[in-house]
């Protein structure tokens, strides 16, 4: 079973002559534990398709299953839900909170769960050590290089155990260098089971991943 299926996907934000068409009868799956890579031009859809799958976007038609189960049409409290238990988020620029420490930024989706205090602080440790960024633990993240931002946002997403990633242009922002020790990351939690989707305009990139899905604008 995929974790993840779309049928005949619609969304248009607006109405009328103001009307944007993101998804047009789209239909795709991908299975548990592969890594796919998403492209598209500009204004094709492919955010407003990861928004779709983390739950945070809701269809106008078509049908959202995740693990076999109808996403689309849940209440508010269940996608919270969903979210916290399933989906890890990771952006192009990190969308860290600035006045929090690396280690405040990867405790946050921990704080919505009935866990000690202690316990939260081993799970943060582990994950920070497991993407190589412990020492920086106490930094903010104006303190710290884009690599290293965007390894925080990898940990914040992972530290639920989520069964997916879910990525955003994830290496848009970075040199060549940091981004294949970005990509290395990704590889490895790849190895360790989990499913991940990745939006990128950069075909070697994309070339990375087991599969590309090219969406277009018709």
């Amino acid at each position: 079973m995929p974790d993840i299926q779309l049928k005949d996907a619609c969304k248009t934000y607006g109405s009328g002559e103001a009307a944007v068409r993101a998804l047009h009868h789209l239909s795709l799956e991908i299975k548990h534990g592969e890594m796919v890579a998403i492209m598209g031009r500009s204004g094709s859809g492919k955010s407003t398709l990861l928004n779709v799958m983390g739950g945070l976007t809701s269809l106008d038609s078509g049908e959202y299953c995740f693990n076999g189960e109808n996403v689309n049409g849940k209440k508010e409290a269940e996608l919270s839900r969903f979210r916290r238990n399933h989906i890890g988020f990771i952006v192009q620029h990190f969308a860290l909170l600035q006045d929090r420490t690396v280690f405040e930024n990867v405790m946050l989706p921990l704080k919505y769960n009935k866990m000690s205090k202690a316990f939260m602080t081993e799970k943060v440790h582990q994950v920070l050590k497991s993407v190589g960024i412990f020492e920086l633990r106490n930094r903010y993240p104006s303190e710290c290089s884009g690599g290293q931002c965007q390894r925080t946002a990898i940990a914040r997403a992972i530290v639920n155990d989520a069964d997916v990633i879910l990525a955003d242009e994830p290496t848009g922002s970075l040199d060549e260098k940091t981004e294949a020790s970005i990509m290395a990351l990704f590889h490895t939690l790849h190895q360790q089971g989990k499913t991940i989707v990745m939006v990128t305009h950069d075909r070697s990139i994309a070339e990375q991943c087991q599969r590309i899905f090219h969406i277009s604008e018709e």
